[in-house]
């Protein structure tokens, strides 16, 4: 028996099932000292949080929406299924957006200088009239060094590049 043959759940249903996934896909979220987010596996088991399972429940989520527009297309007309759908996303933005807190347990450093170089991370700056991407920091007792790389006709190039002195921000 296909979704389509059996009541399907309303759009409103559906949109609130998926706001709860990311507010549990957010809180198993961990930022690590320097900034990089990821899905901390202690706090998802601890939270009962299946990744896998919670991304198998969204794509069925996905798939029952679609279904039930076309299932009101058929019955009452595409302009009705377009309003019920856009009454379900005006609800779903009523409710509270997830946000990504900063653990509590990770403490930034005492050194701005070290702070700015890793916000850095992910962006391009400009090194001797060339464009090069942070990929990462280091930080040893001879100062604060950024992993670059750049493109070279089709190859990727690392240097590894003081901080203090040789960073020019795009």
């Amino acid at each position: 028996m296909s979704h389509a043959e059996k009541e399907l759940p309303d759009f409103k249903s559906l949109a609130k099932g998926s706001h709860d996934t990311c507010v549990s896909y957010y809180a198993c979220l961990t930022t690590n000292e320097f900034g990089s987010t990821y899905l901390d596996p202690v706090k998802c088991k601890a939270k009962n949080f299946d990744p896998r399972k919670a991304t198998k429940e969204q794509e069925e989520r996905i798939h029952l929406i679609a279904e039930r527009f076309n299932k009101i297309k058929e019955e009452r007309g595409s302009r009705v299924a377009q309003e019920e759908l856009g009454a379900a996303l005006v609800y779903l933005n009523t409710l509270p957006k997830p946000i990504l807190k900063p653990d509590p347990e990770v403490t930034l450093s005492d050194n701005p200088s070290i702070d700015k170089a890793i916000k850095l991370i992910g962006y391009k700056i400009k090194l001797y009239d060339n464009d090069v991407e942070v990929i990462a920091v280091k930080v040893t007792k001879n100062g604060i060094f950024l992993g670059v790389e750049k493109n070279v006709e089709g190859e990727l190039i690392h240097h590894e590049i003081r901080y203090e002195n040789d960073v020019v921000p795009l």
